[in-house]
């Protein structure tokens, strides 16, 4: 369950690390971006976010608080922000678009070898 609201996200494929490179994102009011590990293709535990303000940015980065691994499916999802500034994932819930689907992208980061 989370708050209807507007939003666009794009991210490639990348490579492992301590950062998610967000190729663009469009909020239609400021949020945040929480990256998520794949847990049988939902959503699993929170790697980090970023606050984004409302409109669109290009080439952008969400700081992890524990970095993704190599070979990996990761969910980066629209979510809302409260006022505060603070992200809470109990409170900062994810945007929905008009049909109740989660505002969200997946990724995947390159394997060692490629």
């Amino acid at each position: 369950t989370g708050i209807s609201g507007e939003g666009t996200i794009s991210v490639s494929d990348q490579a492992f690390g301590d950062a998610v490179s967000i190729s663009s994102v469009t909020l239609g009011s400021a949020g945040w971006i929480a990256i998520h590990e794949d847990r049988d293709g939902g959503l699993g535990n929170i790697l980090g976010a970023g606050w984004f303000p409302e409109g669109s940015s290009e080439n952008v980065e969400v700081e992890l608080l524990r970095g993704t691994v190599p070979g990996a499916l990761y969910h980066a999802v629209l979510r809302s922000d409260d006022g505060d500034r603070e992200f809470d994932h109990k409170k900062d819930l994810p945007f929905e678009d008009a049909e109740g689907k989660t505002l969200e992208t997946t990724f995947r980061t390159l394997s060692l070898e490629e």
